[in-house]
């Protein structure tokens, strides 16, 4: 729990530092790995720090040069590419439903709302919960969706 606490802070004090982002995010992860957790523990607190430090595009190649390097030394990998393009595929498609409503909502909405899907579907992958269909989620107000993602955050702190 200290490592997320950690990795929100960091998220806060580096934004627009992306340089700092990536020193920050790979000082968090080796320390998951130094703790001689297990690689599935490892795995479920990085999805939630990596979801927390995002990095930019061009630096997320050198934070998984440097990833690689941990699991070499400490022979654990943290998560498949079958998981990666998951993730990152329902983001996409989250942000990219979010945009086309939000061209009826308003751009600036659409974008926020956008991004809360998809942070309410990587949560609820990540939980293995029952929520609405995409489409079902969209027809909901911003502060809605706010709502369920709050609750979802709630129910990954209590597994923790």
């Amino acid at each position: 729990f200290a490592s997320i606490i950690v990795a929100h802070l960091q998220s806060i004090a580096t934004k627009g530092l992306p340089p700092d982002r990536l020193r920050w995010k790979v000082r968090i992860v080796r320390g998951l790995y130094e703790r001689g957790w297990t690689a599935d523990r490892v795995r479920q607190v990085f999805r939630v720090i990596d979801w927390i430090i995002d990095l930019p595009v061009e630096l997320q190649k050198e934070f998984g040069m440097n990833l690689n390097a941990i699991e070499e030394e400490k022979s654990m990998p943290y998560v498949t590419s079958v998981e990666r393009l998951a993730r990152e595929e329902g983001i996409e498609q989250g942000i990219e439903q979010g945009i086309e409503k939000g061209i009826e909502q308003g751009i600036e909405q659409g974008i926020e709302k956008g991004v809360v899907l998809g942070q309410i579907q990587l949560l609820a992958q990540l939980l293995g919960a029952d929520v609405p269909s995409l489409s079902e989620l969209q027809d909901r107000s911003l502060p809605g969706l706010e709502t369920l993602l709050d609750d979802l955050n709630r129910k990954f702190k209590s597994r923790n």
